[in-house]
C-alpha cells in the first residue's frame, strides 16, 4: 500500500494535524480519483451496499512522539459487508479543519461483494506509521 501526506498537512506540521482533538473520517474512492486533494469531495467516491457517503468515522488516533520523530496512527477503518464495483484509494480527512486531506493510501484496484474490508494500517511506530514527521 502506498501512501502519501498532502502538502498542507506536511506545512502544517503533526502538532497542528491533532489526530486525537480531530472528527476524522476515512472514506473510499474509486480508481477516477486523483491524489494530492487539499479537502475531501464526493467527486469520485465509491458507492454500493453497505457503504455511506463520506465513508466511516475512525477511532483510535494517537499522535506519538519517538526518539527520532513525531508520528500518527488510527485504528484500522472497517467497512462490514461492502460490495462495491469499484474503490482504490482511501482518503483520511478531518471534518473539523474544513474536510482537510490528512492522507490518501493507494489501495490498489478493488472489487468486492459481501465482504468485510478491513484498512490495514501500518505499525503505530516511528519507522512505519501511517504520518511521521
Amino acid at each position: 500500500m502506498s501512501q502519501t501526506m498532502s502538502a498542507a498537512q506536511r506545512r502544517k506540521g503533526l502538532n497542528s494535524i491533532q489526530v486525537v482533538a480531530h472528527a476524522l473520517k476515512y472514506a473510499l474512492m474509486t480508481s477516477a480519483y486523483t491524489p494530492g486533494q487539499t479537502a475531501y469531495a464526493v467527486t469520485h467516491e465509491a458507492s454500493g451496499t453497505n457503504y455511506s457517503a463520506g465513508g466511516n468515522a475512525v477511532s483510535g488516533a494517537v499522535n506519538a512522539t519517538g526518539t527520532n520523530k513525531s508520528y500518527a496512527d488510527i485504528a484500522d477503518p472497517v467497512f462490514p459487508a461492502l460490495t462495491c464495483a469499484d474503490f482504490r484509494y482511501g482518503v483520511l480527512y478531518d471534518t473539523n479543519d474544513s474536510n482537510a486531506v490528512v492522507l490518501e493510501q493507494d489501495l490498489g484496484a478493488q472489487n468486492v461483494t459481501a465482504v468485510d474490508v478491513t484498512v490495514t494500517q501500518p505499525t503505530a511506530d516511528e519507522t512505519h506509521a501511517m504520518i511521521q514527521l
